[in-house]
């Protein structure tokens, strides 16, 4: 029996990384064409707001609408002048969007065990995977685009194929709006060093503008410079991202057992009112709240986001007193930055609600709670239970009803 026993101190090699990004452009309009094969030909746009109200700018855009001169973000109106009369505009369908993104979903999973999506993107880690081992490196990606649009019906998707984590990201997003690039093995290092500063992922704004002004506009001179150098210029965190970004050492994210739960009001018109925006404060409160208590998580802050009529962004991060998924204590908070952050006299287009910090419940009361507390627990455990059968706007706050009338 002595020689079928395994030799424990060789290590086996660790797999070769193989790293596949997935980018949907124009998710919104390509879902909706999806649903609806007419629209196959037809210039047309995707709008958050009302569609018939000419202060809403466009969300995504078909190809057909692309290639006569709209662009996400445009208003409608100047879209309608460079594509002409023939330009459609249609409101966002979330049921549509959802059903594709659990297709996607659905092929990712068979793909490899732990996916990580977002609404427009994926990652799959296909290291040491059998699909890894029966695939040639340089099929893999034409492979999953064309698995990917058959099981979806989306006719656009860009795929980047590498070893290394960040050269994919990189790859994915110059293959937009659709195709495939591949990196070969050991190439990753001469990939990056052609690359331009603005194609690292996930630098702040503010950094890249100073990259500018050192006049450093590419990957191979920021190569040049040392850590200690990077870090002098663009602080502890940005420089020491820098250096790993630019020698594609920037792996995994760090995993945090925090999970961020937003929830977002897009108002139907630009509002300027002060108490139709404090319902929709309300209202995204809420909706933040019913997601809190579905993951069934307590969150310990909360950051509100306001977008304008003019695109400019303002927010407001609130700690709360104690941890809680209690709607009476995030809607406060929400409103209290809500008051103090919005002082422009400009009409908002939309409110987000973020919970933050978040662990899991753990059923753990307050000392000091009483009566009224233990009510709205159980009143806020039923709700939350109605919402799960009938849908979150089966019950909401009377105020928010207003809205819709915007």
């Amino acid at each position: 029996m002595s020689g079928w026993r395994r030799d424990m101190s060789r290590s086996r090699p660790r797999p070769q990384p193989l790293w596949l990004r997935v980018e949907v452009d124009q998710f919104a309009a390509q879902a909706l064409q999806v649903a609806a094969p007419a629209l196959e030909g037809v210039p047309f746009g995707v709008v958050r707001q009302r569609d018939d109200s000419h202060k809403a700018s466009l969300y995504a855009v078909s190809r057909c609408a692309r290639d006569r001169g709209a662009e996400p973000g445009m208003p409608v109106f100047v879209a309608r002048r460079k594509v002409g009369r023939g330009l459609r505009v249609l409101p966002r369908d979330g049921k549509v969007e959802s059903a594709v993104r659990g297709t996607l979903k659905a092929v990712y999973d068979e793909w490899t065990p732990e996916p990580v999506a977002d609404r427009t993107a994926a990652w799959l880690d296909l290291s040491g995977t059998p699909i890894s081992r029966d695939t040639g490196w340089d099929d893999i990606g034409p492979r999953l685009l064309a698995r990917l649009k058959e099981a979806s019906g989306l006719r656009e998707l860009a795929v980047g194929v590498s070893a290394s984590r960040v050269v994919a990201q990189i790859l994915a997003r110059q293959a937009l709006p659709d195709g495939v690039i591949t990196c070969a093995v050991g190439q990753e290092q001469a990939q990056l060093a052609t690359v331009d500063a603005d194609s690292l992922p996930g630098l702040a704004s503010a950094c890249r503008e100073r990259a500018h002004m050192y006049g450093l506009d590419g990957v191979d001179q920021l190569l040049d410079l040392d850590r200690a150098t990077l870090v002098r210029r663009f602080g502890k965190q940005e420089g020491g991202r820098i250096f790993g970004l630019v020698r594609g050492l920037a792996s995994e994210p760090r995993r945090s057992s925090s999970v961020d739960i937003e929830a977002e009001t897009v108002l139907r018109a630009d509002v300027n009112d002060e108490s139709l925006l404090h319902e929709a404060v309300r209202l995204t409160a809420d909706r933040a709240t019913h997601e809190l208590r579905r993951a069934r998580q307590v969150a310990r802050g909360v950051r509100l986001l306001l977008v304008y009529s003019d695109n400019r962004r303002a927010q407001k991060t609130v700690r709360l007193p104690a941890s809680t998924d209690a709607f009476r204590r995030i809607g406060a908070a929400s409103l209290a930055a809500f008051d103090e952050l919005h002082v422009r006299r400009v009409a908002l287009k939309s409110i987000q609600v973020a919970a933050l910090r978040t662990s899991p419940a753990t059923g753990q009361r307050d000392l000091f709670d009483g009566v009224g507390q233990h009510k709205e627990r159980r009143l806020g455990a039923a709700l939350t239970e109605l919402r799960e059968r009938l849908g979150f706007d089966a019950v909401v706050p009377g105020g928010s009803l207003s809205l819709d009338r915007e």
